[in-house]
């Protein structure tokens, strides 16, 4: 009994590492070209669990439950995405040369997105319905296959950043602004451009974790507060502007985290983790794959 036990855990903390990931690179990423702290990403990702939530509802006597999913999914992205830019271009793009204000302006935006929905959807909690009920078995172990597909869901949008951004033009000089936005610059790449584009991109990733939480708990406007501090745990652990070491610092926290709960202990899971990023950067003050400037 020990074995699936073991592979239990296992891929219940893949799971949760996979949403710890999606989440948390996007919010490295606008940092990392930036250099401002998003503080309303969680009411990016509280945005797009409401998609989910609105298309399931208006679609599910029309279309089966996955399709209309996947509809939420596209909608909730392109929507998501499309605002990250407009957010960009209107509030960020003028206060570059201030990241304190950047920061604060966020701040605001946080609370303005969180009337806005609460206003405009209410303010009690909503749900959709299971679209992926069952199980699989695998090595043992009994796997939902919600987990299944936000381990999959990971995977291959990760799969995806990480060759638009090693191996398209664009993605080369969003590492390069990321790098040295002033050398990137003389190069001839827009900065501007390059903002706006990794803006999108990060709220895009937000909207997905959240249409793929939305079908799991119940949502909020207030949602996006309760995960955003474990984002700036993962992002700072990892190393401020780093993917790949937001990606590990995912791995870290979600196998922590995982077992802290199975262990009957989910209260100690927040001041457990704030312990271990302490320690962490005790030792490394950069993050576990962050640079030293």
């Amino acid at each position: 009994m020990v074995i699936p036990n073991l592979w239990q855990l296992f891929f219940n903390a893949l799971g949760l590492s996979g949403f710890y990931a999606l989440f948390a690179v996007g919010l490295t990423l606008v940092f990392g070209v930036m250099k401002i702290i998003n503080f309303a990403h969680g009411e990016l990702y509280m945005i797009g669990a409401y998609f989910a939530w609105l298309v399931v509802s208006a679609g599910s006597d029309f279309l089966p439950l996955i399709p209309l999913l996947f509809l939420g999914l596209v909608v909730g992205i392109l929507f998501v995405g499309g605002l990250g830019v407009g957010i960009e271009r209107a509030i960020f793009r003028p206060l570059r040369v201030s990241p304190l204000s950047g920061f604060m302006a966020s701040v605001g935006l946080l609370y303005v997105l969180q009337v806005l929905v609460g206003q405009t959807f209410g303010l009690k909690e909503k749900s959709v319905p299971t679209v992926f009920p069952g199980t699989v078995e695998l090595a043992g172990a009994t796997i939902s296959n919600h987990v299944v597909v936000t381990i999959l869901s990971a995977v291959i949008l990760l799969g995806l950043l990480w060759f638009f951004l090693e191996r398209t033009r664009l993605g080369q000089g969003l590492r390069a602004s990321s790098q040295d936005s002033g050398a990137a610059a003389l190069q001839g790449i827009s900065l501007n451009q390059m903002s706006a584009l990794v803006m999108g991109i990060g709220s895009a990733l937000a909207a997905t974790a959240g249409v793929l939480v939305g079908t799991s708990l119940l949502m909020s406007p207030y949602m996006g507060w309760s995960v955003l501090w474990k984002a700036f745990i993962v992002t700072i652990v990892g190393g401020m502007g780093s993917i790949s070491g937001a990606i590990v610092a995912a791995l870290l926290f979600g196998f922590l985290d995982n077992l802290i709960t199975t262990l009957g202990e989910p209260q100690m899971v927040t001041m457990i983790d704030v312990l271990v990023m302490l320690l962490i950067l005790a030792f490394r003050p950069q993050g576990l794959l962050g640079h030293e400037k």
